[in-house]
């Protein structure tokens, strides 16, 4: 992968109320690199929901942790488009539940946001290395 065109990067406290300050900074960074409306809709939403999952499972909603959210732009050197990487992490309880590739049940509090990433992006990752978690999510988009 090469070094990224263009990135951002954020930090919030683990608070639910700082998550749609994101939300509409990634809905703003993606219409800055030319994303249709459908593709920036789907990179923010998978992001909220990764942030979400950081806030809500990792830090339990206490909101004396951080996370922090880095977004760039890789050239795919595979295809004429863009690489878009999100990668949510967070120093908070790590995750110890495989990742579900389909949707347990439509009922479900828990899981929906994981399917959800899985469908809109073309991979997600998460890893917790030395006490940082990490969510990490990729999808190959056409700029304009």
């Amino acid at each position: 992968m090469n070094s990224p065109a263009q990135a951002i990067k954020l930090s919030i406290a683990s608070r639910l109320d700082f998550v749609s300050e994101v939300g509409s900074t990634i809905s703003t960074w993606c219409r800055e690199l030319g994303m249709d409306d459908e593709q920036s809709f789907q990179i923010e939403v998978c992001t909220v929901e990764a942030v979400n999952n950081s806030i809500i499972h990792a830090y339990q909603n206490k909101p004396n942790g951080q996370v922090f959210i880095e977004c760039a732009v890789h050239n795919n050197d595979m295809h004429d488009s863009k690489l878009i990487s999100i990668k949510v992490s967070d120093k908070g309880q790590a995750m110890t539940q495989v990742i579900p590739d389909k949707l347990v049940s439509e009922n479900s509090e828990s899981g929906r946001g994981w399917y959800i990433m899985k469908q809109w992006t073309d991979s997600v990752y998460y890893s917790s290395i030395d006490g940082m978690n990490t969510t990490t999510l990729e999808k190959s988009i056409e700029l304009k």
